[in-house]
């Protein structure tokens, strides 16, 4: 019973380590992506292959308005200190073309990494291989939000998203005034 509650804590670590990485992309936190891996780990993703510094110097400078990843079919294979893990990936992204106009992509994917409990007996991973699998780039359209934003005072009814450290995620505080005579 030991070994299998032991089992179930590295495989809760291991998924929120999952989650951060994807919320660091998300809100361009390039601090918290970092914290997923090992400082020797890899990453392979095609936009920039081998140490992770060469992704994080990529997302570093990206121009995306907004992306957004969800993860799913998490499964994970420990081997004492090692797990292999493979998650699903669903991503949306918006940016601006030369011209103006603006794109939505929709990506779906595969994570395959390589996890690895070191001396700081924190699951961290070692090596990340992006596999591929179907995608989607689009003109966008209007958006709901696009309407509300034209609205009087819509600030301080809803909380939109940001890609920074000013998101609600981290600031965890209500915008002054939020939700007065709404």
């Amino acid at each position: 019973m030991d070994q299998a509650v032991a089992d179930l804590l590295s495989k809760q670590e291991i998924t929120e380590v999952l989650y951060r990485v994807a919320r660091g992309t998300d809100r361009g936190d390039l601090e918290l992506f970092a914290s997923g891996f090992h400082e020797d780990g890899e990453d392979y993703h095609g936009l920039a292959n081998g140490p992770v510094r060469n992704i994080l110097a990529v997302l570093g400078k990206s121009k995306l308005l907004l992306t957004q990843h969800a993860i799913s079919n998490v499964l994970i294979d420990l081997e004492g200190d090692t797990a292999r893990v493979e998650s699903y990936f669903t991503s949306f992204h918006q940016s601006r073309d030369e011209q103006g106009g603006l794109w939505d992509e929709t990506v779906r994917g595969r994570y395959l990494d390589r996890f690895q409990r070191r001396a700081d007996r924190r699951w961290k991973i070692a090596r990340r291989v992006v596999v591929w699998d179907w995608s989607r780039v689009e003109p966008s359209g209007e958006s709901w939000f696009d309407r509300m934003r034209q609205r009087p005072g819509v600030d301080d009814r809803y909380v939109f998203g940001r890609r920074d450290r000013q998101d609600l995620v981290y600031t965890d505080t209500l915008p002054e005034g939020f939700g007065a005579g709404a």
